[in-house]
Parts: structure tokens; sequence; C-alpha cells
């Protein structure tokens, strides 16, 4: 299953991309307070993209669980 919704909320998402989508995500990730899982593995994700993604981090209480498994 691609994604999980409780209500109105969103709680899992899995979506496919490399390092625009990913920072795409970051984007998103600053401003989302209702996400708790993102999983983004064999996304070709690199170095940028997981700098963007740490980067929103830093903005976003709400994600507990982030997993970039096996990206380049």
């Amino acid at each position: 299953m691609p994604g999980e919704a409780s209500g109105d909320a969103v709680v899992k998402l899995h979506l496919p991309s490399g390092d625009a989508g990913a920072a795409a995500i970051a984007g998103m990730l600053r401003q989302n307070t209702t996400l708790l899982r993102l999983l983004l593995h064999q996304n070709r994700i690199e170095d940028d993209g997981a700098t963007a993604l740490a980067g929103a981090l830093c903005d976003n209480g709400t994600l507990d669980t982030l997993s970039l498994a096996a990206n380049s």
C-alpha cells in the first residue's frame, strides 16, 4: 500500500523520487504537521537530496520515521 490515511491526515507516504523529488518533499516537511512515517527506499536520493531532507527535519517535530534505505 503506497499510503495510509487517518481521517483527514496522511500518516504514511511512500513516494519514489530522486534528489529533485527529495527537495520537494523537504519543502513539504517544513510545513507538514501530520506525516508520521516517510519511506523513501531505492529512490536514487544522493547527497543533495539527503541534505535537503535533513535540513527540513529541523523544522518538523511530527515525523518519527524517515527511511532512506538503499539509495545512491
